[in-house]
């Protein structure tokens, strides 16, 4: 399974489109789905990363599709998706007012 990045944004969503399966000569992948990958490696939305797999949907997809082939979880080379920072954040600061004292100290919390 390629490995797969996403921006941090506060979820653990992920696009598995992004995955790629590939194999040896000889060895036909079917056309997965979100359905076929196992993200519960993916334990936080956390910047870091992460183990992809297939679950057992997948495995059962490749091994139909390659029957002369015993197919497990054990010939599936885990993917890893990595979460990286988001650079650009929204800071928004609430009005406040300040009556006269005759001061320029403003209370800043």
């Amino acid at each position: 399974i390629s490995n797969g990045t996403k921006v941090y944004d506060g979820t653990t969503n992920v696009d598995t489109a992004q995955f790629k399966v590939t194999g040896p000569e000889g060895v036909t992948v079917p056309t997965l789905t979100a359905d076929d990958f196992d993200l519960s490696g993916i334990t936080s939305a956390n910047v870091g990363s992460y183990a992809v797999t297939l679950n057992q949907a997948g495995i059962d997809a490749l091994q139909g599709a390659n029957t002369n082939y015993t197919i497990t979880s054990n010939n599936v080379t885990v993917g890893k998706l990595t979460i990286t920072p988001n650079t650009q954040a929204t800071v928004q600061v609430q009005d406040s007012t300040k009556f006269y004292d005759g001061t320029t100290q403003a209370d800043t919390t």
